[in-house]
């Protein structure tokens, strides 16, 4: 356990941790009730990290709760050979850099199963707000399966400097399915070309990297350009949302099937300005 750390980066460079897993598997950790932050950020490049997972033998049974991660750094990064039963709830994230809370991977083989992405409040986020999924085009054959991002809530991309994504799930080589988003709140402050929720194939060939068994529900998604975007997914449900968005509210990319999309309440929102 670690846990009641008070962690200043005052400064540290780029790809610096104040929590890190290296080396073989790292299994039964609870991280709670820490504060990390950076007094004195004047570097204003690259990635910082509160957590870090790079293990070659993967991380299982973690919980990352309670923390408060700020100024200028990510509260979770990295994934290594994957991650198998994680809780990352009730933590705060102010001014997350590139992208508030994330588990990626570079490393091919990778699978995330049994994630929990939920409670947390992420505030004025400089780029993505949750960010789960392969980090490059090089990475194969991982998989994602029961993923379930819930009742966070997000306020405020418009300081964002580039990704102005509330949740993005980017699809692994060769699985990715039992997807649950459901219940949260995100509110983009009226940032431009910004997308709510993002589920996409940005890494592979069209039609390839499916997507299975999606299911979007009860979210409210208030001033942002786009709310609900997807493409490459095999059998969506886009169910009793609140969509308050500026331009599309729902928007189908290529090579899609399966899709329901019933009940959502949409009104038009562009700049805190709604009209149904």
């Amino acid at each position: 356990t670690v846990t009641d750390l008070s962690f200043d980066f005052n400064d540290a460079s780029e790809f610096h941790r104040a929590i890190g897993f290296r080396g073989g598997k790292s299994e039964h950790v609870r991280i709670l009730h820490n504060v990390i932050f950076d007094s004195n950020s004047k570097t204003q490049r690259g990635d910082k990290w509160a957590v870090s997972f790079a293990n070659d033998g993967g991380t299982e049974n973690i919980w990352v709760a309670s923390n408060h991660s700020m100024n200028d750094m990510q509260l979770t990064a990295g994934g290594g050979a994957g991650a198998k039963n994680i809780w990352i709830s009730k933590n705060l994230v102010t001014n997350g850099r590139n992208a508030a809370i994330a588990l990626t991977s570079l490393a091919n083989d990778a699978r995330f199963e049994n994630i929990n992405v939920i409670q947390n409040t992420i505030k004025n986020p400089r780029g993505i707000g949750i960010y789960i999924g392969p980090d490059s085009p090089s990475s194969r054959n991982g998989s994602i399966k029961n993923l379930k991002i819930a009742k966070n809530s997000f306020e405020g991309w418009s300081n964002a400097e580039k990704w102005h994504i509330g949740i993005l799930v980017r699809s692994f080589e060769n699985e990715n399915r039992d997807i649950a988003i459901t219940g949260n709140k995100l509110n983009g402050g009226g940032a431009p070309e910004d997308i709510g929720i993002f589920i996409v194939n940005q890494h592979g060939e069209d039609g390839t990297r499916w997507f299975d068994n999606v299911t979007v529900t009860n979210n409210t998604i208030t001033d942002f350009e786009k709310g609900v975007q997807y493409e490459d997914v095999r059998t969506i449900s886009i169910i009793n949302n609140e969509l308050n968005v500026c331009g599309q509210p729902t928007l189908a990319g290529a090579n899609v099937s399966g899709v329901v999309d019933s009940g959502n309440v949409i009104s038009k929102m562009c700049g805190t300005v709604a009209a149904r």
